[in-house]
């Protein structure tokens, strides 16, 4: 049954057209082979009645595009992993999914991000028994990362803490000195001499632990030579108070110098737009230093995440995809910068038409600046994001910085940063490989016009002399 199937389907008149007709033979025997697996018995990917729309499509004169191969394949309840590898394109296949698959990968990235919009990470662990005592381990990086509340009330309750542990420590040694006895009973100690002058409770020794450690020292309380247990005390406690003080100066001035900050005065669009500009099809995004400092050596970069099915039917959760942008290293002063993206068969939004972003396909578009902060010399990094929803089709931004003669200097409205404005007329909704396409269907029907003329006027290639 099966060898029947194949031979009338391998003698069938069919063609695909994709890229030129050489390839045609190869989908053919991608479309009528069987599906290998553990099942020795699987049906070829697609029936006779397949081939024969595909064949229709193609005498209507339009293209079929491997991505439309692979929708014809799943709807008509074909294999998925055939369906990826008709559609696939290589560095700048998209994988545009179809039917269950572009649910399943909705379900896998709806209302999420992995970059929100101001830069931060949303990941987070669970199940991770661990991760308090790793981060113990690192304890200074712990702290440079946490909130400023959280590191504001671990530093006073470490000095609280240390002022207590000490002044505890001090009001034992005075207990078993028999200063606290002295102090209540004079007539019964008439010859002692307390370790620690003026330290007769607990709340007098916690006073001393506080001026000795801030070295205020108000002249009342002291240490004598009467107990070197309490001189040893004391000597630990200041190395310790030291050891603190350098802890929160380092970990205090770390998080007020971090390029973290220099961040948030260097902002992205709010919206990604697609456009037509000199003939080819690109994505632009906005970016703004909002301060004079200047960041040096700044690079831009993209990489676009997407949720899809391999070939063998294993699902890759946010694969990168590379989006360079022509002129990432450009001037970065304090004027809007528009970085562009060129959009063609290298690019991973090859594939990306308008239907495509108003089908909210889970996808996201991450941009990162790289950059050195003038003042301080330290590495600075911005980054955003951009979902379906925020790159809109057809439009431009508009112009936001013009020269100002009165003060002679050119002036940026902040108010026209993220203004956009839709293209009159419409522009095609169709990606730039559907376009591609298109330009090479008019090369070859002008081919075609050219040879038939070459014939009616009794030209032919085999009477043309070579004249030296």
């Amino acid at each position: 049954m099966l060898g029947n199937t194949r031979e009338k389907l391998e003698n069938y008149p069919a063609t695909i057209h994709d890229c030129g007709a050489t390839r045609s033979g190869g989908y053919r025997k991608i479309l009528t082979s069987p599906v290998k697996g553990k099942n020795r018995n699987f049906s070829p990917a697609v029936s006779e009645a397949l081939l024969e729309s595909i064949r229709d499509g193609s005498d209507n004169g339009s293209k079929i595009l491997r991505r439309d191969i692979s929708r014809m394949v799943l709807d008509t309840g074909g294999d998925y992993r055939v369906s990826q590898k008709l559609s696939k394109h290589g560095p700048s296949y998209l994988g545009t999914l179809r039917g269950k698959d572009l649910e399943m990968a909705k379900q896998l990235s709806e209302h999420t991000r992995l970059v929100d919009k101001k830069g931060r990470n949303q990941v987070s662990f669970k199940d991770m028994e661990e991760q308090s005592a790793m981060y113990m381990k690192d304890i200074f990086t712990t702290f440079v990362d946490a909130h400023w509340y959280y590191v504001l009330i671990a530093f006073f309750a470490s000095f609280f803490g240390l002022w207590l542990l000490f002044g505890l420590f001090y009001w034992a040694i005075a207990w078993h000195h028999n200063d606290i006895q002295a102090y209540n009973s004079p007539q019964n100690f008439t010859d002692h001499t307390s370790c620690v002058d003026q330290v007769f409770d607990f709340t007098t020794a916690f006073l001393f632990a506080l001026e000795g450690q801030t070295t205020i020292g108000y002249g009342f309380r002291s240490t004598t030579e009467e107990c070197p247990i309490a001189i040893i005390l004391q000597f630990i406690q200041f190395l310790t108070a030291i050891a603190l003080d350098s802890l929160v100066v380092t970990i205090v001035f770390t998080k007020l110098a971090r390029p973290k900050y220099r961040a948030k005065t260097v902002e992205f669009s709010t919206k990604a737009v697609i456009l037509e500009r000199d003939g080819q099809l690109c994505l632009i995004v906005r970016a703004c230093n909002l301060r004079n400092s200047l960041l040096i050596d700044v690079n831009v970069s993209g990489k676009l995440l997407k949720t899809r099915r391999s070939l063998d039917g294993e699902w890759l959760a946010l694969e990168e995809r590379n989006v360079e942008f022509v002129n990432s290293n450009v001037l970065f002063l304090t004027q809007p910068v528009d970085y562009v993206h060129i959009i063609n068969e290298e690019s991973p939004l090859y594939e990306l038409s308008q239907d495509v972003l108003s089908s909210g396909e889970p996808l996201e578009l991450i941009v990162i600046m790289a950059g050195i902060v003038e003042g301080t010399g330290m590495a600075c990094q911005v980054r955003t994001s951009y979902v379906c929803s925020e790159i809109l089709w057809g439009h431009r931004f508009e112009p936001a910085i013009t020269r100002n003669k009165n003060i002679n200097r050119y002036q940026v409205d902040y108010e026209k940063f993220n203004s956009i404005y839709e293209i009159s007329p419409p522009m095609s909704p169709k990606s730039a490989e559907e376009r591609d396409n298109e330009d090479d269907e008019v090369i070859e029907r002008e081919n075609i016009d050219e040879s038939e003329e070459s014939a009616a006027a009794g030209y032919f290639p085999d009477n043309i002399k070579t004249v030296c």
